[in-house]
């Protein structure tokens, strides 16, 4: 009830048909809703629109990679991943599923997004390091 006219809203910004617009769908207890590649709620989108309007100077689209990825790196930001470190990441990360920091036993249970998205952020890194070898060679 919250997201509904949220996105109804987004939506006509963007002057899209609500009807012909995919957003996710529940999943094992998880959110149905979300909007774009980065999968924001409509409640957190709205919070980055004018900020995003101010770096774009137009109406922000969830649905734009462009836009999305800003408003995921200004979301991760602000969750404090600019700290730096694994547990600053780490934590930005858990909030940015489920608003919490990552916490062993808490509900919902967000460790394990947290714990995912380092595994990925480590990967990366082991390449990039492998590629700045190879051009240093």
């Amino acid at each position: 009830t919250r997201d509904l006219p949220l996105v109804q809203d987004i939506l006509s910004g963007l002057g899209r048909d609500p009807l012909n617009t995919r957003v996710s769908c529940p999943w094992g207890g998880g959110y149905g809703g979300a909007v774009g590649p980065s999968q924001f709620i409509p409640s957190t989108w709205v919070l980055y629109i004018p900020r995003l309007q101010e770096i774009f100077r137009t109406y922000p689209d969830p649905w734009n990679p462009q836009h999305a990825v800003m408003a995921t790196a200004l979301l991760m930001r602000d969750n404090g991943a600019a700290a730096g470190g694994f547990t600053a990441e780490r934590n930005a990360a858990c909030k940015y599923y489920s608003g919490a920091s990552c916490q062993p036993g808490r509900r919902p249970a967000n460790v394990f997004y947290g714990d995912s998205v380092m595994v990925h952020a480590e990967d990366m890194q082991r390449q990039i390091d492998f590629l700045e070898d190879v051009a240093n060679d």
